[in-house]
C-alpha cells in the first residue's frame, strides 16, 4: 500500500473507533473527524490517484 493510503485507512479507522468508543461523543469533533477524512481522501485521489482494491475505504468516507 502506498503512503497516503496507509494514512487514510488508519484515519478511518481511529474515526470510527472514537465514534464506537468514545464517551464525549459533541458533534463538532465528529464533523471535523469526517472532514479531515474527506480531504484525506482527495488528496489521495489527486496524488497518487484512485485504486479498486480501495473502494472498502472509500465507501468507510461516506
Amino acid at each position: 500500500m502506498r503512503f497516503l493510503e496507509v494514512l487514510f485507512v488508519v484515519f478511518n479507522v481511529l474515526v470510527v473507533g472514537r465514534i464506537l468508543f468514545a464517551k464525549n461523543k459533541t458533534q463538532r469533533n465528529l464533523l471535523i473527524g469526517f472532514g479531515l477524512s474527506t480531504i484525506l481522501m482527495l488528496m489521495h485521489g489527486i496524488i497518487e490517484g484512485m485504486r479498486w482494491p480501495m473502494i472498502p475505504a472509500y465507501v468507510m468516507n461516506l
